[in-house]
């Protein structure tokens, strides 16, 4: 195996096996397909400075049958969702945070992968990320940060839309144009 710059991710060309007594749980799989542009999506949000590491991550969570990624960079929030296959003995409350480089390393790992299903498997201290098609196997340390409490920061969920928050609000959108100068927009601080 090896293990990426940061250190928290290793890749091996065969599933890793948990360390001796860690309980490791198939949590969710889904189109390869799907998970990275899920990934790919919510990581445009996320912050450079890594003096704020927490919003260099993005947060996997559980919503009922979704998988929502939310990321912040602190001015801009993304909340992306996908529809999985949640094992029966996935909690209901499972969530993680994944650093941004080890996000870089599942999106290039399995990109290329056509009609490939992810598998995600979490114990306490690790993620394993597999993929049908794909020699490569990831094992991911999750980030030990607490994500902000992005929902209140969206318009109220409908069930509609499987109760994940609106995520665009048009009358925000109209102060945009209001103060559009001559064809060009202004800067807003």
């Amino acid at each position: 195996p090896s293990t990426s710059a940061n250190g928290h991710c290793s890749t091996a060309t065969t599933p890793p096996q948990p360390e001796k007594g860690k309980r490791v749980t198939k949590t969710f799989t889904t189109e390869s397909a799907q998970f990275v542009k899920l990934i790919e999506t919510a990581a445009v949000f996320t912050g450079k400075d890594d003096t704020l590491p927490v919003l260099t991550c993005v947060r996997l969570e559980r919503h009922g049958r979704y998988l929502i990624a939310a990321a912040t960079d602190r001015f801009r929030l993304a909340a992306v969702r996908i529809d999985v296959d949640w094992e029966p003995g996935a909690p209901d409350d499972w969530a993680t945070m994944i650093m941004g480089d080890d996000l870089k390393q599942v999106v290039s790992s399995y990109k290329s992968v056509k009609r490939g299903r992810v598998t995600l498997a979490s114990s306490v201290n690790s993620l394993v990320v597999s993929c049908t098609g794909s020699a490569v196997a990831l094992t991911i340390a999750p980030a030990d940060y607490e994500f902000p409490q992005w929902r209140g920061l969206l318009a109220t969920p409908s069930e509609a839309n499987g109760g994940v928050p609106n995520a665009l609000n048009l009358e925000l959108l109209q102060t945009f144009k209001a103060a559009k100068w001559g064809g060009e927009p202004p800067i807003i601080w």
